[in-house]
Formats: C-alpha cells, sequence, structure tokens
C-alpha cells in the first residue's frame, strides 16, 4: 500500500551542528533529536502522527513540548511550527501552504527523496 505524497515524511537530522562543538562541551550537553515532518491538514496519517503518536513519543523522550511560531505571520498563513521538550526538536512543515509546499519540493529535490 503506497502512502499519499505528503503523508508524513520524517528526515531525522541527528548529531550534526551548524558550528563545531569541542569533544569537552558536547560531553556536558544533553543529546537532541531533530527531525522535519512535512503535513497536509487532509491527511489523515498526519493526523495519527501529529495527534496520537507524536505525545506519546514527546512524553516518553522528555516530557511535554513547547510549540513556536513566527507571530509575524499571519494565522491562516503559518507553514513552519518548531515543536521541541529539550530533547526531541521537530519542525513541522505544512506543506499545503505555499511557503510549506514550497520548502517540501526543494528538501525532497535536494535530498533526492521520491
Amino acid at each position: 500500500m503506497s502512502m499519499p505524497r505528503l503523508a508524513p515524511t520524517l528526515a531525522l537530522l541527528v548529531g550534526t551542528a551548524l558550528f563545531p562543538i569541542t569533544n569537552a562541551a558536547a560531553q556536558r550537553l544533553p543529546p537532541v533529536v531533530r527531525a522535519v515532518l512535512f503535513f497536509s491538514p487532509t491527511c489523515p496519517h498526519c493526523h495519527q502522527v501529529i495527534n496520537e503518536d507524536l505525545p506519546v513519543i514527546f512524553e516518553r523522550f522528555g516530557g511535554t513540548p513547547r510549540v513556536w511560531v513566527d507571530q509575524r505571520v499571519p494565522r491562516d498563513q503559518i507553514a513552519f511550527y518548531y515543536v521541541t521538550n529539550g530533547s526531541l526538536e521537530i519542525l513541522l512543515v505544512d506543506a499545503s501552504k505555499p511557503a510549506g509546499g514550497q520548502y517540501y519540493e526543494q528538501t525532497t529535490s535536494q535530498f533526492e527523496i521520491p
């Protein structure tokens, strides 16, 4: 059974940083798992993951998350949601919004994801 094109696509970004961290500094920092989740509000698979699976995962790995959005973006145009509890960081991308759809296309193209 094939999943819809905009079904949840998780891309785990583990163990990389934008700047080098010394070995000693890295040992003092708690481990963090980072992921990107592309979703569509009309996809039942996405609703399952976001509303049922992610809360359990967050509670198991660090507790209840907080959600941030860019407050400058009108509510009906928000495409990016940053969700974190300190141990798990997920960028939720609404691929049905123009900015989210463009990011989805760029990302799948860059990483050669069919």
